[in-house]
């Protein structure tokens, strides 16, 4: 892949690339290493990958970069950490308060697929599993958010 089509392409992910780390990261600092992380190590074998194939093999590297981060973070203890939001873009409150509660990789297929448009076996090859896997995980946050989304007798959202 050449320098302009590694540019074109790198240009039109972008905001994908940051939405996706703030799902497994969610620290802004955190996130922006993890996709100047993933971007450099993109730069340096593009001429290994099928200009077909960038998007998901760029985000599966974004994945792995975001997954060594969080690792180092694991291992440090950080004393008073503000929490950030998920998904900046999503306008609901509850909804963005929801997918917070979701098991990660319940969280991470659910933002792949509705918020940023992949087909589940792109997501499949992104994370590394199974598509009945991913297809699982889909079904199982689905049903996990409308539990926590459902408005109880009272008027208020159930925690």
């Amino acid at each position: 892949m050449n320098e302009e089509a590694f540019t074109r392409e790198v240009e039109a992910c972008e905001r994908t690339m940051y939405r996706v780390s703030v799902t497994i990261l969610g620290h802004d600092a955190d996130c922006c290493d993890a996709v100047q992380e993933a971007l450099t190590k993109a730069w340096q074998h593009r001429n290994q990958v099928d200009e077909r194939y960038f998007r998901t093999w760029l985000m599966r590297i974004l994945i792995n970069e975001c997954y060594n981060i969080g690792r180092r973070r694991a291992r440090v203890t950080v004393m008073e950490r503000m929490p950030e939001q998920i998904a900046p873009e999503v306008e609901d409150t509850g909804l963005r308060e929801a997918m917070a509660k979701l098991k990660e990789p319940h969280r991470l297929v659910l933002a792949l697929h509705y918020l940023e448009g992949f087909r589940l076996n792109e997501i499949a090859g992104m994370t590394g599993v199974p598509l009945g896997t991913v297809k699982y995980r889909i079904a199982q946050a689905r049903k996990a958010l409308r539990a926590y989304m459902t408005i109880d007798e009272e008027g208020g959202r159930r925690q």
